[in-house]
């Protein structure tokens, strides 16, 4: 059965617009100073005023401050009603402690786009699912606009296509190349990094489907499920899934077991899997793991494709959550919004 889009969405981004920074896991922000200043010079030069949460300076260890000061650095950006978006710094593990913090009237009394990927979806999925806002599965400050010469203009131009003005921002564009090349931060990563040939997009069910647009992160989902958390609304969507850089082939299949278990693969309406970067610098086989996820995915009733451009990759698009989406699987794989993902 379909889902009826019943978004709420956050203003448009434009130019001059105000954008606050929160670490919502760990302290990177306040370790990696020149990456930071390159980040906000970056979002500068794309045209945004930047404001600095308190939760960027902040160093506990394995944490940027106790949960609830991360939870409440968030929520003040978010009640700026100045601020027209929050980008996460950069994920790690420890953006789900927020949750029980978290006040859902304060995100819909100050409707604000929300950006970041990897553990920000837990806050995503938690902000979504609670107020009905579009959140976007996008970028974040350190590993995309803290790049030497700022954020790849694939993926800045991808982000203006959905967030700038009210339209349907249509067909997502494809990306010929990746970038996966290591650069240690604030110590290496004074040039930028070599890019290498992506490959096309996989189809590896064939089909067409529509439906409103859920992203997320595989070990962050799952953690969740195997924790007795809330499961996403499956139902009817276009579900996109990628996996950490650092994942090796066995938390990959726990993974996929445990979501193939909450019912995913039977119950959207299509899914999509992000680039792996474990196949472009040879850890994993990209045969192999396309055969992985086609076997995994082989009860689904809409079509499965591979290697789309999000999640733990470079360039990377910017996927608005709720918005309704089509996903078509033939001899091309093209993945197109069909309504707009923010208000005037």
């Amino acid at each position: 059965m379909a889902v009826t889009s019943t978004l709420r969405r956050p203003p448009a981004l434009r130019p001059g617009d105000a954008v606050g920074l929160v670490s919502p896991s760990g302290p990177l922000a306040s370790r990696c100073p020149r990456r930071l200043g390159r980040a906000v010079r970056a979002l500068g030069e794309a045209g945004f005023e930047v404001r600095l949460g308190r939760s960027l300076g902040a160093d506990t260890g394995d944490r940027a401050g106790s949960a609830r000061d991360r939870a409440e650095d968030l929520m003040d950006l978010v009640a700026d009603d100045r601020v027209r978006a929050v980008f996460a710094t950069v994920g790690g593990s420890g953006a789900d402690e927020l949750i029980p913090y978290l006040d859902a009237e304060v995100f819909r009394a100050h409707p604000t786009l929300l950006v970041g990927y990897s553990d920000f979806t837990s806050v995503l999925l938690w902000v979504h699912e609670q107020t009905g806002m579009t959140v976007c599965y996008g970028p974040a400050a350190l590993p995309q606009f803290g790049e030497q010469g700022g954020i790849d203009p694939y993926g800045l131009a991808a982000l203006r296509q959905v967030l700038a003005a009210p339209l349907a921002a249509g067909p997502l564009p494809t990306s010929a190349d990746v970038v996966i090349e290591y650069l240690e931060w604030d110590h290496a990563d004074e040039r930028g990094r070599a890019r290498l040939a992506a490959g096309a997009r996989q189809a590896l069910v064939r089909g067409e489907a529509e439906g409103p647009l859920l992203a997320a992160n595989l070990s962050c989902l799952a953690s969740t499920v195997r924790r007795g958390g809330p499961v996403p609304r499956y139902e009817g969507r276009i579900v996109l899934l990628e996996e950490s850089d650092t994942a090796d082939r066995d938390r990959l299949l726990r993974n996929l077991r445990t979501l193939g278990d909450t019912g995913l693969v039977e119950r959207a309406a299509g899914i999509g899997f992000g680039r792996f970067a474990q196949t472009h610098d040879g850890r994993w086989d990209h045969a192999e793991l396309l055969g992985t996820l086609a076997r995994w995915a082989a009860g689904a009733p809409g079509p499965v494709v591979a290697d789309l451009e999000f999640g733990h990759t470079d360039p990377m698009l910017t996927l608005p959550l709720g918005v309704r989406t089509r996903l078509t699987a033939r001899d091309d794989v093209e993945l197109c919004l069909l309504e707009a993902a923010v208000s005037p």
